[in-house]
């Protein structure tokens, strides 16, 4: 059996396996939304998901989002990607705590993420324990590499450079997925289970 190659495979797999940012948004930058339109073609999509099933990739399509999930991964591997999540969960209940109507599309300043945090101890002991080798940086520059971290990922874009604005972009919606799947349960003893 042979399967051909649909002319977007290289462009996907080189976007979704290289570098940091592994969700292809459909509002992401240019390039990013011109290959999400042209894989989001029904017969595209199709026989992309033909294609990298051979390889053991299943590409799985989200709200405004596609990205990879292996047929088979060591433990190790699902473990990390389970600590990886729950900390993005955490980045994203911080920033629909302090953004207005925080969801896709919409668009915020870092300098203003930072006045709603300052004199917030939620938040300030948040960004102290996010990254422990900034301890000494400024609580502006904490805000800032957590935002730039959420651009390398794939979750913002960076709207206007100049007056520090970003984009949340639709793969956004992975995380809230994510997050509606984790659900709590009381225990017999009063306590508090959290299973996903």
């Amino acid at each position: 059996m042979t399967i051909e190659a649909p002319t977007v495979a290289h462009r996907l797999f080189a976007r979704l396996c290289r570098g940091p940012n592994r969700l292809l948004s459909e509002n992401g930058p240019d390039e990013d939304a011109d290959l999400y339109r042209l894989v989001a073609e029904p017969e595209v999509e199709a026989a992309c998901i033909t294609f990298f099933a051979v390889i053991g990739l299943q590409l799985q399509k989200g709200d405004g989002c596609y990205y990879f999930t292996a047929d088979e991964e060591p433990q190790p591997n699902l473990e990390a990607k389970l600590e990886k999540m729950i900390r993005l969960v955490r980045v994203l209940d911080f920033l629909s705590t302090h953004i207005e109507h925080f969801g896709e599309g919409v668009i915020f300043s870092a300098a203003t993420l930072t006045l709603k945090c300052q004199g917030d101890a939620r938040a300030e002991r948040f960004l102290q324990e996010m990254k422990k080798e900034m301890k000494d940086a400024s609580f502006p520059e904490r805000i800032t590499y957590l935002l730039q971290s959420l651009v390398g990922q794939g979750y913002l874009s960076e709207y206007d450079q100049a007056r520090q604005e970003y984009r949340v972009l639709s793969a956004i919606h992975y995380l809230f997925e994510f997050a509606d799947r984790i659900q709590i349960h009381e225990t017999e003893t009063g306590g508090v289970d959290a299973g996903t």
